[in-house]
């Protein structure tokens, strides 16, 4: 008797410190809120939209050949765009949010990553800062600002995050 009241307890115990919000998921959630709240999203463009600013602005080869590797990597390096757009493609199930996130919000992605590699660094390269300016304001801020609308729908009253947690609770 008193080894199953003992087993009783542990269980008991033990299903009260990891229960969803129970010290131990709220530690979780803690860890991953802060991490939301201070590392830019690789999964939205502002860093490097941020970049390429910084790249229209570089006056020396060693600060726009810096930039220019720091902008391909927040592209295709580890935790980067590419990386995390495969990853939510793959693990999203199929639906609203998928589509917003993995198709229309990457479309404006994809664009202003090509539109900077082909277009934008070739011209800073070539110290055609006229031209590099020319085309940040007419051809990157438009596809940045696409891809930023698209991603924010995601947060607004159209309930993809909601439906986010309907879908991963259901599995």
């Amino acid at each position: 008797v008193v080894a199953l009241l003992a087993v009783a307890a542990i269980g008991y115990l033990t299903l009260q410190a990891y229960k969803v919000n129970g010290p131990a998921y709220q530690q979780i959630v803690l860890g991953k809120d802060l991490i939301a709240d201070v590392l830019p999203p690789p999964a939205h463009i502002l860093e490097p939209y941020l970049v390429v600013h910084e790249l229209a602005l570089a006056e020396d080869a060693k600060s726009i050949e810096r930039l220019t590797t720091e902008f391909t990597a927040l592209k295709r390096g580890a935790g980067a765009y590419d990386e995390r757009h495969g990853h939510w493609q793959q693990t999203l199930p199929a639906g609203a949010l998928k589509s917003a996130l993995v198709d229309k919000a990457d479309g404006a992605a994809q664009e202003f990553f090509m539109i900077a590699e082909q277009e934008f660094i070739p011209l800073v390269k070539a110290g055609q800062q006229t031209h590099a300016l020319d085309v940040l304001r007419n051809r990157l801020t438009p596809a940045y600002d696409r891809q930023d609308r698209k991603s924010t729908r995601l947060n607004s009253s159209h309930g993809y995050i909601s439906y986010a947690v309907f879908c991963f609770k259901k599995k």
